[in-house]
Parts: structure tokens; C-alpha cells; sequence
């Protein structure tokens, strides 16, 4: 038979340990809340972002070109040109989810340095940001593969057959992408998933 004073000290014992676990479950539902609303940005460049080395653990972003390249004539202004003045290349740019945790509403932005030639994308759409005429233009692009210039306030450049979107220095696109997991298409970058999201185009000078 549990004797008065007895029952008081487990009620106490039990509601500490009852206020102790749901103040450690408040905390960590604030702490969770917190660290979701933060907005978490990085900014990579130079080796960091074309390097070889394997990125540190988070969410990262590497790009790396594809071995095929060639060199082309564009004679954009009918000058006569006979020497290749512009290169082609594919850039795969892959995003690692190096975590346990889901993360959404992931968007990365590709500034660029100097003037290149967007030609063709997949495996995502393209918000395109680019400044002409001392205003910005954006346009965001379902699939650049099907891209209609009609359709889309943004200089475009068509030269031999081929279409292209000019972007210039400080011009920059962020890419919306669509990861595959089990067969279905999701826009949430899961824990330890890789998307890939894939870009040719054309820049001035070649090696």
C-alpha cells in the first residue's frame, strides 16, 4: 500500500520528468521551425565550383564540363569573319544533398562573368535574368529545347539556323529543378539525393 507522502513524491517525480520531455520537445520543435525559415544561401566560384575535389558535407554544387567541344564562326554583325571565334560547351551542373534532411524551394543562380550564348537545357526550367537596353528582362523558360523566342520578352539571337540566348556580363539564370526518385518527378531535394541539371551554349574565344 503506497502511503501518502509516498504518492506525492511520484505525482512530483512523474510531473517533472513529464514538464522536463515536453519542454525538450517544445525546444526542439522552435530550434526544427527556426532552421527551416532560415534561408540558407553559398556562394561558390572558381575551383570550389569547377574544382575536382569532393565537396565538404551539406548541400553542394559542383559543375563539370562534358569532353565534347568544338569551335565555331559566328559572324554575329557580317564582318567577313573566317576564324573561329567562339566555343561550345556542356556543363552538367550536379547538386548533392549531402544530409538526412529534405530540403525545398532549392534554387541555385549561375551569374555569369562574361558573354556567352545560351543554346540549349534540360532536366529543369530556367528563370532567366537578363539586363538589355539598361532594363532587366526575365523570362522563365519550361524547357529550353522547345524554346519559341516569340513567346518570351528577351533578346534572342538566331544565327545559321541555331537559336540562342545572349547573356551578358552580370546577366544570370537559376535553373528550377525536377530530381527523379523511385520513378516519380519531385521538386524536394532529398536527404543523400543528386539532381543533375544539364547546359550547352557558346562563349567568345577557344582554346
Amino acid at each position: 500500500m503506497i502511503k501518502g507522502n509516498d504518492r506525492k513524491n511520484t505525482i512530483l517525480i512523474f510531473m517533472i520528468a513529464f514538464l522536463t520531455a515536453a519542454s525538450v520537445l517544445a525546444l526542439s520543435v522552435i530550434k526544427t521551425e527556426a532552421y527551416n525559415r532560415k534561408r540558407h544561401q553559398k556562394e561558390l566560384a572558381g575551383s570550389e565550383l569547377f574544382g575536382e575535389e569532393e565537396p565538404k558535407a551539406g548541400v553542394s554544387v559542383k559543375a563539370a564540363p562534358r569532353g565534347s567541344t568544338w569551335t565555331k564562326i559566328f559572324d554575329l554583325n557580317n564582318e567577313g569573319l573566317t576564324e573561329n571565334n567562339y566555343q561550345a560547351y556542356t556543363y552538367d551542373f550536379s547538386i548533392k544533398n549531402d544530409t538526412k534532411d529534405e530540403v525545398s524551394d532549392f534554387k541555385f543562380r549561375l551569374t555569369f562573368a562574361k558573354e556567352v550564348f545560351l543554346v540549349s537545357a534540360w532536366n529543369g526550367s530556367l528563370e532567366i535574368h537578363q539586363n538589355a537596353s539598361g532594363s532587366e528582362a526575365v523570362a522563365v523558360i519550361p524547357d529550353l529545347r522547345e524554346y519559341n523566342a516569340d513567346d518570351y520578352d528577351i533578346d534572342t539571337v538566331i544565327f545559321d539556323g541555331e537559336v540562342m540566348i545572349p547573356m551578358q556580363a552580370g546577366d544570370y539564370l537559376s535553373p528550377q529543378l525536377r530530381y527523379e526518385c523511385d520513378g516519380n518527378s519531385h521538386r524536394a531535394l532529398r536527404g543523400h539525393d543528386t539532381g543533375l541539371h544539364s547546359l550547352y551554349g557558346n562563349r567568345r574565344g577557344y582554346k
